[in-house]
């Protein structure tokens, strides 16, 4: 991380801490991503996620940060139940610097090699996908890893009955997930069912949000109508939720 200008102010850990944080708000809340999306046939979607470092300004800061094609939050996905989501992942950053771990230390979980990355599609009801080879449910097993200049391709089938709604995408491998998540490599996942051919549902505008925090209330709000008031409830959550909202007007409700 570098300052705005050319002088060498110095940072300090709350300062660091606090664009750290604003980099995942700004990355989920009321964000709006690009698709990045081409259907290479009926029922199918292909993604590609370009895994690398990006720049944007922070006030006077200038953020270095990794991110899912240089963007904030990572494009979104688009699918629908019974369909195939195809995602190409491409590893762009250095390599991982050489490292050690201290004694009495466990070394899967400790924070390292953050520049290593593989893909979890958060909530989906899919073969699971962490542990090499796909489909197995062994904690034991392998990581999926994804090292420097490497490339994973992904393959979901959604089941017919799949619910629809919003869910996400990010890095799950273990010491360096926290770290991705963090600097802004997560984006959204909307499965588009029956209830999108509702005329009225599907004339309006989608509005998608999300964020990741730990133990933090949000307001929560639903109306069926533009004109009402919408009713809001508060929640906790643990690590991470997904909003999606029809809206007619362009004020929406949170």
């Amino acid at each position: 991380m570098e300052g705005g200008n050319k002088s060498t102010a110095a940072v300090t850990r709350r300062q660091f801490l606090l664009a750290g944080g604003a980099i995942a708000a700004g990355a989920f809340l009321g964000g709006r991503a690009e698709t990045a999306a081409a259907a290479a046939e009926e029922g199918v979607a292909e993604y590609t996620l370009k895994v690398g470092y990006s720049e944007r300004q922070l006030g006077s800061f200038k953020l270095r940060t990794r991110t899912y094609n240089s963007s904030l939050p990572g494009p979104l996905m688009v699918t629908r139940p019974g369909g195939t989501l195809r995602v190409e992942l491409i590893n762009n950053l250095p390599p991982d610097p050489p490292a050690t771990v201290p004694p009495g230390i466990d070394a899967l979980n400790n924070p390292h090699a953050f520049n290593t990355t593989n893909l979890h599609v958060h909530g989906l009801q899919v073969v699971p996908h962490l542990f090499q080879p796909v489909g197995t449910v062994n904690p034991s097993a392998p990581l999926i890893t994804v090292g420097s200049r490497q490339s994973y391709h992904y393959e979901f089938k959604l089941p017919d009955d799949h619910p629809s709604g919003l869910y996400w995408y990010h890095p799950h491998y273990h010491g360096s997930a926290g770290t991705q998540v963090v600097n802004g490599m997560a984006g959204l996942i909307l499965v588009k069912g029956p209830i999108d051919e509702v005329p009225d549902i599907a004339a309006a505008r989608d509005e998608l949000a999300g964020r990741t925090s730990r133990s933090q209330p949000f307001r929560l709000c639903h109306s069926s109508r533009s004109d009402e008031v919408p009713n809001c409830s508060i929640s906790f959550v643990c690590w991470s939720e997904v909003l999606r909202q029809k809206s007619a007007n362009s004020s929406g409700c949170w």
